[in-house]
């Protein structure tokens, strides 16, 4: 019968510091020779790992795109402030209509009468100009040291538009230039005059009016 060997923790010991020593003469003759020691079977390294599920700052460490900011969804409305305003283009029809609205107020502006009571030359042009400019004519229509002096001469003028040029395009705004034959007549006489007004009309529901007026 065969007798079973057995080995004390004394010399289980020792042997695992004699492969210890083993392992590290390998490397030192590897160096001092420069061949390359025995391939060893390595275990797969932590670092490739996935990561365990709930742990954050290994999920960090894993996946690099885990540590970049999240950037917010595109919301409909927003808009880059540098990037160029779009502008609708206007058809034909539409800017007909802002040619006429700025040459009837024109021509309701440069027509006058030393006889005419100032609120109906103000009702006769505020017809054709928003709610602000039509308080704004109202102010200036009608000063005392100017009616006294068309009464005085008797003075008429009448006018007829002569030329309506588009200036500017703004979103829904139209700057135009109108040009006026205005025929005065007064006590001595009867004169022509070419006045232009610059006029900005703007639509609202209820279509274009003038919003600005510079003589």
């Amino acid at each position: 019968m065969k007798r079973r060997s057995t080995i004390s923790p004394r010399r289980a010991a020792a042997a695992a510091v004699l492969t210890l020593a083993m392992s590290v003469g390998a490397g030192t003759v590897a160096a001092r020779t420069g061949r390359p020691p025995r391939a060893a079977a390595v275990a797969p390294a932590a670092a490739s790992l996935p990561p365990a599920a709930g742990d954050e700052r290994r999920q960090s460490q894993y996946d690099p795109a885990a540590t970049r900011p999240a950037q917010a969804p595109a919301t409909e409305g927003d808009e880059d402030p540098a990037a160029p305003r779009k502008i609708r283009a206007m058809t034909d029809r539409e800017l007909t209509g802002a040619r006429q609205v700025a040459a009837d107020f024109a021509v309701a502006y440069a027509t006058y009468s030393y006889d005419e009571p100032p609120e109906d030359a103000a009702a006769r042009v505020e017809k054709w100009a928003t709610k602000e400019m039509a308080d704004q004519l109202r102010r200036n229509t009608g000063g005392a040291a100017g009616r006294e002096t068309l009464t005085e001469r008797q003075q008429v003028a009448v006018a007829t538009a002569e030329t309506v040029s588009v200036q500017r395009i703004d979103g829904a705004a139209v700057e135009l230039l109108v040009v006026v034959d205005q025929e005065v007549t007064w006590t001595e006489g009867t004169q022509h005059r070419w006045p232009s007004y610059l006029i900005r009309v703007t639509r609202d529901a209820d279509g274009w009016r003038v919003a600005a007026l510079q003589p």
